[in-house]
């Protein structure tokens, strides 16, 4: 058996009308320092082996600044990061496939690596884009041409990524049980069954359908062939957040349960995940060690 202690860190963020671009926009409250500092006292405070943190974390200079540290004070700790898109615009990518070229980037930032290593683009908002068979074909190209990137070990263990609305690739049918949205997917649900731990960091609280949602995470977890395997997210809280099809907004709260999630065989962990007091209460920290 090999126990892994496994970090998720997330954070308040406000949407707001942008009246020079007329459209909605996300404005993250912790300041990037203040992120920074946090991650740094959840690996010198917690001896982690993986952190995760949720969608929009870090510019590139501060991922940069992270992975000076790590080498510096020879830390263990992997951390995966998404990219903070609104401080920081991403080159698009060469792919044909139009989902690739417009996805936020996940990184993994370790101390043996030279350079932060990116792990994959988002490919996938949400069930209401997969409206035919040729996009879900799209989807599907785009998110499998990344597989190979996606994935990292540690202490033994197959690690496999999914960016937040990626979840929506896979389905639950009413009354039925979880499955592929399309046949095309197959691939990626197999690349994903292969791993021990899967780690899906999400903008903020994803779903109205907390049952739907709650039944993906616990397929995803399920164990396999006798392998034990864990699921993980951590999602911002969106204080102002704009209802779906909708000008009305509403709060999510820093004290909900699904902020951060850990499922291992199939079984919400939230007994076990301690949520660990932290300097700013616009940040939050949760920990749990994860027996595999």
């Amino acid at each position: 058996m090999t126990v892994l202690k496994i970090g998720t860190l997330s954070m308040e963020r406000k949407t707001r009308y942008d009246n020079k671009a007329k459209e909605y926009v996300s404005d993250n409250l912790p300041a990037q320092s203040v992120r920074y500092d946090h991650i740094i006292h959840a690996i010198t405070d917690h001896d982690l082996d993986i952190l995760l943190c949720s969608g929009d974390f870090l510019d590139t200079s501060h991922m940069n600044k992270l992975l000076r540290y790590l080498k510096t004070n020879s830390c263990k700790t992997i951390v995966v990061a998404d990219i903070d898109g609104r401080t920081t615009k991403l080159s698009p990518s060469k792919s044909s496939h139009w989902p690739f070229t417009r996805g936020q980037a996940l990184y993994r930032i370790e101390a043996k690596e030279a350079k932060p290593v990116l792990l994959a683009k988002q490919t996938l908002v949400s069930s209401r884009e997969l409206t035919s068979a040729s996009k879900a074909n799209g989807f599907a190209s785009a998110l499998i041409s990344q597989l190979h990137h996606r994935n990292f070990t540690v202490k033994g263990k197959t690690v496999a990524t999914m960016i937040c609305g990626e979840i929506n690739y896979f389905k639950l049918p009413k009354g039925g049980t979880v499955g592929i949205f399309d046949k095309a997917y197959q691939q990626i649900a197999d690349h994903i069954a292969d791993a021990d731990i899967v780690l899906n960091p999400t903008h903020d609280r994803m779903g109205s359908n907390r049952g739907v949602l709650e039944a993906k995470r616990e397929y995803l977890s399920r164990g396999i062939k006798g392998r034990n395997r864990c699921y993980v997210s951590a999602s911002n809280w969106d204080i102002n957040k704009l209802k779906q099809g909708s000008v009305d907004h509403f709060a999510q709260t820093r004290k909900a349960e699904g902020n951060h999630s850990v499922y291992v065989c199939g079984v919400n962990q939230k007994a076990h995940l301690k949520r660990v007091p932290v300097k700013d209460p616009k940040m939050l920290l949760s920990v749990i060690d994860v027996k595999l």
